[in-house]
């Protein structure tokens, strides 16, 4: 009994410690936005059929448009815990299952999923689909350096796939990690923040990073 009030207190400490190095006194350093992104960024997907253009970076936004290749499944059912996603379609169709229903957005519409809502976007049509971001709203600017870091680490080592490296690398990216899978299987988005918060020291004793300066987006050149 006095080994395993020992160990629960070693643990306890361990994460009190820990937390407070890597939360309060040495905080994970993230690059500049603006210097980060460049115009012309793209972002790809590839296995969702998904690609993201930067267009601009203005303080803690981005804007640009997403283009979903014929017939792209798109990501996983989600959520977003701090951020509206709000677009206007450009070209062909949206297809968007939110809370369980269905809707069709067209040319001109404008598709708004406010945050906590459950859902999924993709394309049935054999055409490209274009849409893009609010000029206002935008896109919170962190939200995409966090996807072009993590699709440049699934590029760079298919391992980085396996779920025990995503959640070290998803907890070092902290608040800027904001897309929850919901679908059926995955665990509650609190048991993902969770983890995030418990892990994060941790993946950085062992060496995992939030910032990755070699790790950049696909640059336009034309």
């Amino acid at each position: 009994m006095h080994i395993l009030l020992i160990i629960v207190l070693i643990i306890a400490a361990y994460i009190l410690i820990s937390s407070l190095l890597h939360f309060v006194i040495f905080p994970v350093k993230y690059p500049d936005f603006s210097v980060y992104f460049r115009p012309g960024d793209i972002l790809n997907t590839y296995d969702v059929g998904v690609q993201q253009i930067i267009e601009r970076i203005e303080g803690d936004k981005a804007f640009g448009k997403i283009i979903f290749s014929p017939m792209a499944k798109g990501p996983v059912e989600h959520l977003h815990k701090h951020f509206d996603e709000v677009a206007w379609i450009d070209e062909g169709e949206l297809s968007v299952i939110h809370n369980g229903e269905k809707t069709i957005y067209k040319k001109g519409d404008r598709m708004e999923m406010k945050r906590g809502v459950k859902h999924k976007l993709f394309n049935e049509l054999p055409v490209p689909m274009i849409l893009h971001s609010d000029d206002v709203i935008g896109i919170p600017a962190g939200f995409m350096y966090a996807t072009a870091q993590l699709e440049g680490l699934f590029e760079k080592d298919p391992h980085n796939k396996k779920i025990p490296r995503v959640l070290l690398h998803i907890s070092m990216l902290g608040k800027h990690f904001d897309i929850y899978p919901t679908g059926k299987g995955s665990p509650p988005p609190f048991i993902i923040r969770l983890l995030k918060f418990l892990l994060a020291p941790t993946a950085r004793l062992l060496g995992y990073k939030g910032y990755y300066p070699g790790i950049i987006p696909e640059r336009n050149h034309s």
